[in-house]
């Protein structure tokens, strides 16, 4: 109830890793699967990716229109500059596979 208004109930810190190092350590030889869903965060995640590096045969993300009007054309034309295609889109949920 208390995140749609935006009210904080206490500020932590916690320790962080960008998105490559966690792939790095994380990530089998091929990764098939990759979900997205960071809070309206999602494309500056595929934007940090090193897609030399890594490049899941499916990814999906949730685009957050609603916080970032727009996100969802920038994701698919990013994603297809990376030689991935639009397999689905709806209202929460964008699906690209690498062909």
């Amino acid at each position: 109830k208390n995140w749609k208004d935006g009210a904080v109930k206490e500020k932590i810190t916690v320790p962080t890793i960008r998105i490559n190092e966690l792939l790095n350590m994380a990530a089998s030889s091929e990764m098939v699967l990759m979900s997205i869903d960071v809070e309206g965060y999602d494309m500056r995640l595929l934007e940090d990716i090193d897609y030399t590096k890594h490049k899941p045969f499916i990814i999906q993300v949730e685009p957050s229109d609603g916080f970032a009007p727009g996100t969802s054309a920038k994701m698919i034309a990013f994603l297809a500059s990376k030689g991935y295609n639009l397999v689905e889109k709806n209202n929460c949920q964008i699906y690209f596979y690498l062909w």
